[in-house]
């Protein structure tokens, strides 16, 4: 069995985070990559006219079969990703930074959140901790469909 790079599916996990669900993002077993598609291109796929040579017509088929996982393709998705919100407390609380936790329950926490870290100084800390987190969650995420992964993280 192949092993992906962990840093491609912490990566892969930060960009499902940010996609406001207009990607769907999958992980292909067979070819070992993790890719997307769009939800434009789900659409068309439904179409009479739709090009079947754009994409897999296995992963054509998964797709329109709404399966989360199956033999060779397996979904990912919002709820394989940590709480951001619950990430933002845990290291305001982890640097024992009261100003930042009080960012936090303020409207627009977010923006607030960031930028503070970057008017503080704070920014490398905080990318370093996104990021263990999102490693964390690609190891959790590939233990629960027992799939190998290269311990890449820098």
């Amino acid at each position: 069995m192949q092993k992906f790079s962990l840093k491609e599916a912490a990566d892969t996990l930060s960009d499902v985070a940010d996609s406001e669900e207009y990607f769907r993002f999958y992980y292909d077993r067979q070819e070992n990559e993790f890719s997307n598609i769009s939800q434009e291109d789900v659409n068309d796929i439904d179409d009479d006219d739709y090009d079947e040579t754009e994409f897999d017509p296995d992963l054509v088929e998964w797709i329109n079969s709404s399966a989360v996982a199956d033999e060779r393709y397996i979904m990912i998705q919002k709820d394989d990703l940590p709480d951001s919100y619950q990430v933002r407390v845990d290291f305001a609380d982890e640097i024992n930074n009261q100003t930042l936790q009080g960012i936090l329950q303020r409207a627009r926490p977010y923006r607030h959140f960031l930028d503070y870290v970057q008017k503080h100084d704070l920014a490398n800390r905080w990318y370093a901790y996104e990021a263990a987190g999102y490693a964390q969650a690609a190891r959790d995420w590939a233990r629960g469909y027992d799939l190998q992964y290269q311990e890449d993280m820098q």
